[in-house]
């Protein structure tokens, strides 16, 4: 698990989109998923979230990719963390989270989404 995904346990309360700083600990807990806003990450951990200041391609090179996927241009997924896959028109589907977090998946990120998580 990368290291710099969960911000300092100490981040000040009530300001959920303020850059973290990286942890040089181990993770404690991973990811749920996280959503691209420009050169930051949102990365969302349970029912907190926390700002990175890293692009999400930077992010994702780091990553596990049989455990962080990309479901959309803007997101990346725990495959841990998925429920369901429902379909919805024009080709694009609806990734349901263990939480009830609803999140798009595109077409061009279907199949690979498919692979991996028959194999898990």
């Amino acid at each position: 698990m990368d290291r710099r995904i969960m911000a300092d346990s100490r981040q000040r309360k009530g300001n959920a989109r303020q850059p973290a700083r990286a942890s040089h600990g181990a993770a404690t807990t991973p990811a749920d998923w996280m959503a691209a806003e420009d050169n930051y990450v949102q990365v969302h951990v349970g029912e907190r979230s926390h700002l990175l200041r890293q692009p999400m391609r930077q992010l994702e090179a780091r990553l596990d990719p049989e455990r962080f996927v990309r479901i959309h241009r803007s997101t990346l997924v725990n495959l841990q963390r998925v429920q369901e896959l429902r379909p919805l028109p024009h080709g694009e589907y609806q990734v349901i989270l263990r939480d009830r977090t609803t999140l798009k998946l595109s077409r061009g990120y279907r199949e690979r989404l498919g692979l991996l998580l028959a194999q898990g």
